[in-house]
């Protein structure tokens, strides 16, 4: 069984955390940790949970939370702890947390592990969008990233809006529109 915990950059497990953020994602796919930090001790809709089993830490997740939607960012289980339904349960405890539409980026489905990792958000009720979606960079000089964009929002098969679009590039990734 997980139990949940926010995590601050005072918290204990907080360089756990940092570890398994900077080997999970590549660079490209993460941003720089002085700019974690920051938004850990002054974005209020930027939160970080760590899930804990019997044995420690686990994993974390690290979500923002707007007023039409929740936007995970970074979602990361220890290797150790893969295997064992801890991803899932972290899912489905951040999706009991709100009624909002919670909305995601994910690597187009042209590998194996792209194709897992599609299928398990879909498990999970998340469905992929037709949304025509380009990660702006994290840093200066890195290229956008292609990604698809997975919404738990259904109703007409993961409806994601240009608003929401809008609210990514300019609130998570800081572009100017």
């Amino acid at each position: 069984m997980l139990t949940f915990s926010t995590l601050t950059v005072e918290t204990a497990d907080n360089p756990r955390m940092l570890d398994l953020y900077l080997s999970a994602f590549p660079a490209e796919e993460r941003r720089d940790v002085s700019d974690l930090v920051r938004l850990m001790c002054g974005e209020p809709r930027f939160h970080v949970l760590a899930a804990y089993d019997e044995a420690g830490f686990a994993g974390f997740i690290t979500y923002w939370d707007f007023s039409a939607f929740r936007y995970v960012e970074h979602f990361a289980i220890s290797d150790a702890c893969r295997g064992k339904g801890y991803g899932g349960a972290v899912i489905e405890h951040v999706k009991s947390a709100t009624d909002l539409p919670i909305l995601l980026e994910v690597e187009p489905p042209v590998t194996e592990q792209a194709v897992r990792r599609i299928r398990f958000y879909e498990k999970h009720g998340f469905c992929v969008s037709d949304y025509d979606y380009r990660q702006p960079p994290y840093r200066e000089g890195d290229e956008e990233l292609v990604l698809r964009l997975m919404t738990t929002q259904s109703e007409s098969r993961g409806r994601v809006t240009a608003s929401m679009v809008e609210t990514l590039r300019r609130e998570v990734y800081g572009v100017q529109l």
